[in-house]
């Protein structure tokens, strides 16, 4: 007798695969159609972080993005619609801020793309599994000790991808990208 490992992980998958879609649409929206006015909140906070020592940079996008991941996770279970927004809304920050570095920026669209995917690659995962895990709890969660298990489980997964991509955002992305390093 084979036995699902947890209650509802195929809930977990289509909440990633339906995020995905989404994170893409959204991106692929804002490229198109950009919104440079977005871009705005998101500059204030990369100013504050880089203000910050080197060190301590990837813990301010750290807890920027596990708040976040957070957000997204709590307004899934709420009714899954506004979690799933809040992805739509990232992806199309990601769309507007590529389109913004291209044209404003004179990137290329390869160097803009390559200064999102080294951290992207677990950063995005990370936020589609808060839906995920979001999605199985309104499934499956009945009662306190099941909503602290599932939210501890969502915690085990997105914080280490969050950590390790707030590494690679501040100290591998800018020179996998060719545009030097942010770390010092």
């Amino acid at each position: 007798m084979t036995r699902e490992r947890g209650p509802g992980l195929r809930i977990v998958l289509l909440g990633i695969l339906l995020g995905g879609a989404v994170f893409l649409a959204g991106s692929l929206a804002g490229y198109i159609k950009p919104n440079y006015s977005l871009l705005e909140n998101v500059s204030e906070k990369a100013g504050l972080i880089m203000r910050l020592p080197p060190l301590l940079r990837p813990l301010g996008i750290f807890l920027n993005n596990i708040v976040a991941a957070t957000l997204t996770y709590i307004l899934t279970i709420i009714l899954i619609i506004p979690g799933i927004s809040v992805i739509a809304i990232n992806g199309y920050i990601v769309g507007t801020a590529v389109r913004y570095a291209v044209e404003e920026g004179g990137l290329s669209l390869l160097t803009a793309i390559l200064l999102i995917i080294p951290h992207g690659i677990l950063e995005i995962p990370a936020f589609l599994a808060a839906v995920g895990f979001g999605m199985r709890c309104l499934a499956y969660c009945r009662g306190v000790k099941r909503i602290i298990e599932n939210t501890l489980s969502m915690y085990a997964v997105t914080a280490p991808l969050l950590l390790i991509a707030a590494f690679i955002e501040i100290f591998v992305t800018p020179v996998i990208a060719g545009v030097g390093g942010l770390g010092g």
